[in-house]
């Protein structure tokens, strides 16, 4: 369970969320995953790798050693653009 400050935006929960099922993965050793997100601003911006926030930093960071150690998740780009493409294919269903 994730435990935000009152006021956080959905936009941030949503990044903090992903960061935790990262974390997760790595603490756990779960070679393959897959995270399901609806928040399209947050995969955007993931996407462009906007480094100057830190949290969209810390979770390409967490990412990339998940990569480095052979884990099912691709590079951050593949990771991110496999998401969008199943989020963008799911939203043309409704």
């Amino acid at each position: 369970m994730i435990l935000t400050k009152t006021g956080t935006s959905i936009y941030t929960a949503e990044l903090l969320a992903i960061r935790a099922a990262l974390q997760y993965i790595s603490k756990f050793s779960i070679k393959t995953s897959i995270i399901f997100t609806d928040s399209l601003s947050a995969v955007q911006s993931l996407e462009s790798q906007k480094l100057h926030q830190s949290l969209i930093l810390s979770i390409l960071t967490v990412i990339h050693h998940l990569h480095l150690k052979n884990y099912d998740v691709g590079s951050p780009a593949t990771l991110v653009s496999q998401v969008m493409k199943k989020l963008i294919k799911l939203q043309n269903l409704h």
